[in-house]
């Protein structure tokens, strides 16, 4: 356990004394202030429990994860809401 205190501790050393290891760690220090989040628009959802196919549901799995999207849940909103705003109902007259 010494050593590795020793060791580390002859590293922050080395830092401080080298110029140029301390202004580049120094700079990058600087550039990580500037980092900036937002928060997302908190949507309201409901608990709702339906079946899925399994093999449909492993196909939404693989193209979240291939294509590093939020969520399954999220991806199947957007799936609903394009097949929703989509959607032409065929009426009993036509095709006759």
């Amino acid at each position: 356990m010494l050593q590795v205190t020793l060791e580390c501790f002859k590293t922050i050393i080395r830092i401080y004394t080298d110029a140029n290891v301390y202004n580049t760690i120094k700079a990058e220090v600087i550039k990580m202030a500037d980092f900036v989040i937002e928060a997302r628009k908190r949507k309201e959802y409901e608990q709702f429990t339906c079946r899925i196919e399994a093999d449909l549901l492993e196909k939404i799995r693989e193209i979240v994860t291939e294509n590093n999207l939020q969520s399954v849940n999220e991806f199947i909103n957007e799936c609903l809401r394009f097949s929703i705003e989509n959607l032409k109902i065929k009426s009993d007259n036509e095709g006759k």
